[in-house]
């Protein structure tokens, strides 16, 4: 069931096991896709296996099912974080599906760390 594969992911990943984490994530969800959990167990393995750009596609995926699901957009705000040094903006193909934007354009917390995304991307532009 989605919800075995969902603890146990989160339990590899306590064990650091995050391959076995990732597996078990998306088992979850081709189980039951609109199960947001699973979608926030593969954004956490992704992000441990040093995968910043992938996680970012699976917000995607997560947020069109809830796009005000806090647990996603706080784990959007850390691949930001993690990853504020690569053009990511540019990566995650976020800006290029206007029926996603306009999901997230009534969630301010969503606007706010999208237009974070965008600036860290144009720092960086500037560094370089």
């Amino acid at each position: 069931n989605d919800e075995l594969y969902s603890n146990r992911s989160a339990a590899y990943a306590k064990l650091n096991k995050y391959e076995y984490a990732l597996k078990d994530a998306e088992k979850c969800i081709a189980l039951k896709p609109d199960f947001v959990q699973g979608y926030s167990r593969k954004e956490a393995a992704l992000l441990f296996l040093n995968q910043y750009y992938d996680p970012a596609r699976v917000y995607k995926a997560g947020l069109k099912i809830d796009s005000n699901n806090e647990q996603l957009l706080s784990d959007l705000e850390k691949v930001r974080k993690y990853a504020n040094n690569k053009p990511i903006a540019d990566e995650i193909g976020f800006f290029s599906d206007p029926q996603f934007i306009q999901q997230l354009v009534t969630n301010p917390k969503a606007q706010q760390i999208l237009q974070d995304l965008e600036t860290a991307r144009l720092m960086k532009l500037l560094q370089d």
